[in-house]
């Protein structure tokens, strides 16, 4: 059995971390102009993918060390610089100084998201529920139409947000650390997703089904390939972030994942 202490949180924290560090790195190469970087602190990382940027974050800190206020200092210089706010994933295990420098100067709650892990080799069978439902990796021929099937699924057609999900879609693709995957029903595109790999653990990420195809088992297989992909090539833990009580959580929890701890996101606006 494992038990959900300080270990286990620094390998998810770990992996994590790598695969936002990996994301911004490949931004930076497919898109220098919008200034992807990355810089150390406090045992984590500050990372910059773009003003608006979902993983415009700092992941990781505090996890090894204590978080001191030049930690800190430095960290919000780093976001100042580039106009954008300090987002900060504070995992609960991480040391007690990192909650207790961002609540001094002022950072205010944003979201919870649990972190949910297993143990590997999974137990499930790859196949899917339903016959019609056909899951394989993304090749360079399905990647864009991936990336956009993706990105409708999590915003919608409409969405402000459509084509930043789109790019960021293209850039996980690309990924040293992702494997991308999608599920066909009756030849068309109904969903996809990922898992990002980093020393062992397989982190699930970017599950999307489109509106027309939910409520019909294409979930369940996708996280089903990702978890006997991720056995199959050595990785012992799989991990994946979800909102608490969604209907995402109560999917993965069937396929036997359960809540480690919830990390909560602290915010600093300039």
């Amino acid at each position: 059995m494992i038990f959900t202490d300080k270990s286990l949180a620094r390998r998810l924290e770990a992996a994590g971390a790598a695969t936002n560090v990996d994301e911004a790195m490949t931004h930076a190469q497919l898109r220098p102009e919008d200034g992807a970087t990355v810089m150390p602190v406090a045992g984590g990382y500050a990372v910059f993918s773009g003003v608006d940027s979902p993983l415009t974050q700092a992941v990781g800190l505090g996890m090894d060390t204590s978080v001191s206020e030049a930690d800190v200092d430095t960290l919000e210089e780093f976001y100042r610089a580039r106009n954008a706010a300090v987002n900060v994933e504070v995992c609960p295990l991480a040391d007690a100084s990192l909650p207790a420098q961002l609540m001094q100067r002022g950072y205010r709650f944003d979201v919870f998201t649990n972190t949910l892990f297993q143990s590997l080799p999974a137990s499930d069978d790859p196949t899917p529920n339903n016959s019609e439902v056909i899951v394989r990796r993304v090749t360079g021929e399905d990647a864009e139409a991936w990336s956009r099937a993706v990105a409708v699924g999590f915003v919608g057609e409409s969405s402000p947000t459509l084509e930043g999900m789109v790019e960021l879609g293209r850039t996980t693709w690309r990924m040293k650390t992702a494997v991308c995957w999608m599920a066909d029903v009756g030849g068309r595109l109904a969903g996809g997703g990922c898992v990002l790999i980093s020393e062992g653990v397989a982190l699930l990420s970017g599950t999307s089904v489109l509106p027309e195809f939910r409520s019909r088992g294409i979930q369940s297989a996708l996280i089903r390939a990702r978890l006997a992909y991720s056995a199959a090539n050595g990785c012992d833990l799989a991990t994946v972030g979800t909102t608490p009580g969604s209907s995402s959580e109560r999917n993965v929890e069937r396929h036997g994942f359960r809540v480690a701890y919830t990390r909560i996101k602290l915010s600093k606006s300039w």
